[in-house]
């Protein structure tokens, strides 16, 4: 069976999850990705076929990317008739458009999986004028395609009450957590307590005032705390300057880009507490269970989110770790003078994130999509 994987950049760690289970389990993988040149660095297993269609542009150029999109959709199509696909994956609504441009042209026959990592801004964010249009269209646009789609994953369950039960059926629906890989972090060292607490800031850098909270707060800490950022995104070059302007590179490292499955485990071996609180005036903050969550469950990490999620509610429920007021730099306070009064709060919490470790890792939920791909 051909199964065809297709992002509109590099793939996610997420996305290379599902090849490299797809490729050990029968199926032939193929994966078609939009090379945007933003050089984000990835590794898959050596018998997924990967095509490559190279149309640069950077993250943000939306006009740009939206008139370049008929050039993905001309490549993708000739690489989908030559691959003959069984099941097409996609990420995003761009993606499933040229799945369904493919399933209506040439072959009705072929199975469409649409995954959602995060929910869009066009679904959850209200504008005015021309984009509350254009918003709507999107968002009936959406619909319009989903509506004979043959799976729909999601990484939250709130996604699905929230929005997508409206207009899919349950059946077609399943939940699967954004969860990490026990073969790959299956040999995670954790770092000792001793000498400086890192605090640290894993993956895509796009929500600059949350992070500079953080550094801020730090910097009043920094005789008993230091930062570890690790990663790149739209913020990143921003945060750099930020951190040399302000002369914050004594208590900071700041590493950059990585390869999810060469260096990930490395940068956790380097922390002792996760830091992972977004900005919720996006709707979808509120909502999301974000990767860097069950990646310090099983690093046995205490984790700092955002007050007034879905996400706070899980790490207080399990006593995982520490919630703060997104906007509020100043409420890091309370929680970095705990731990420097008592460091051994990071124990106890790690000890609580041992306790339910086994049942969040991702093969736990594999089965659960082999089964629905042997079924489509």
């Amino acid at each position: 069976m051909n199964i065809v994987f297709m992002f509109p950049n590099e793939p996610n760690p997420r996305f290379t999850k599902r090849m490299k289970l797809t490729s050990q389990n029968g199926f032939r993988t193929y994966l078609i990705y939009w090379n945007r040149g933003v050089n984000t660095p990835f590794t898959l297993p050596g018998n997924v076929v990967t095509f490559s269609v190279n149309l640069p542009v950077r993250l943000g150029e939306r006009k740009k990317k939206f008139f370049l999109l008929p050039v993905f959709l001309y490549k993708s199509l000739k690489r989908l008739i030559k691959i003959k696909p069984d099941i097409i994956h996609v990420g995003l609504i761009d993606m499933l458009f040229v799945a369904k441009v493919y399933k209506f042209i040439f072959n009705k026959n072929v199975k469409i999986v649409y995954e959602i990592g995060d929910l869009p801004k066009f679904i959850i964010n209200k504008y005015s004028g021309f984009k509350e249009h254009l918003r709507k269209f999107i968002i009936f646009l959406e619909k319009k395609l989903t509506k004979d789609i043959n799976l729909l994953i999601l990484t939250s369950p709130y996604f699905w009450s929230d929005y997508y039960e409206e207009f899919i059926s349950k059946d077609k629906y399943l939940y699967i957590a954004n969860a990490p890989s026990k073969e790959l972090f299956g040999n995670f060292q954790k770092k000792e307590l001793k000498g400086k607490i890192v605090i640290g800031y894993v993956g895509f850098l796009r929500y600059k005032k949350q992070i500079l909270n953080l550094i801020e707060a730090t910097r009043e800490y920094k005789d008993v705390f230091e930062l570890y950022i690790a990663g790149e995104g739209p913020d990143a070059e921003e945060i750099r300057q930020y951190i040399i302007e302000t002369k914050a590179s004594d208590f900071i490292k700041m590493s950059g880009a990585y390869n999810y499955i060469e260096d990930i485990v490395g940068i956790y071996e380097k922390i002792d507490i996760v830091y992972s609180v977004y900005d919720t005036t996006f709707e979808n903050v509120k909502l999301a269970l974000p990767n860097k969550l069950y990646e310090a469950i099983v690093c046995e990490l205490p984790i700092i989110v955002a007050k007034n999620t879905q996400l706070e509610k899980f790490v207080l429920d399990y006593e995982i770790g520490f919630s703060v007021d997104d906007q509020d730099m100043e409420d890091l306070f309370p929680v970095l003078e705990m731990i420097k009064r008592n460091p051994l709060v990071i124990t106890e919490k790690s000890k609580k994130c041992s306790d339910i470790k086994q049942s969040n890792y991702v093969e736990e939920y594999n089965e659960k999509l082999l089964n629905r791909y042997n079924c489509l």
